[in-house]
């Protein structure tokens, strides 16, 4: 494993981390007794991406870590995934494209 794939791995699991915590956080905001009923809907809609995007991070640290010899294209998956998640995600699903796993043999 080069030294950027691991850095990838560190920054994803930090990107996995403040996926959490946005979610734990837009959660609460919506069990707060001053929150509108009427804006519910939109800030569940976010809570569920996401949600979707903790899903495809985890499952990918998951490959990554347990399965080094199977993660390119989960990683290259995933990567796709993350240019939709922006500002982050986009800049890391940039990243894992550009350098990640150039090593591994299709």
């Amino acid at each position: 494993m080069s030294k950027a794939d691991k850095t990838y791995t560190v920054v994803l699991a930090v990107l996995a981390y403040i996926s959490l915590v946005s979610i734990i956080t837009l959660w609460a905001i919506t069990r707060s007794p001053n929150f509108r009923q009427d804006g519910r809907w939109a800030i569940e809609m976010v809570i569920a991406t996401q949600a979707c995007f903790l899903l495809c991070e985890v499952v990918a640290l998951f490959v990554r870590v347990m399965f080094p010899a199977s993660r390119k294209w989960p990683t290259i998956a995933l990567n796709i995934v993350l240019l939709l998640s922006f500002p982050l995600g986009t800049a890391i699903g940039a990243y894992g494209l550009w350098k990640i796993d150039k090593s591994i043999p299709a």
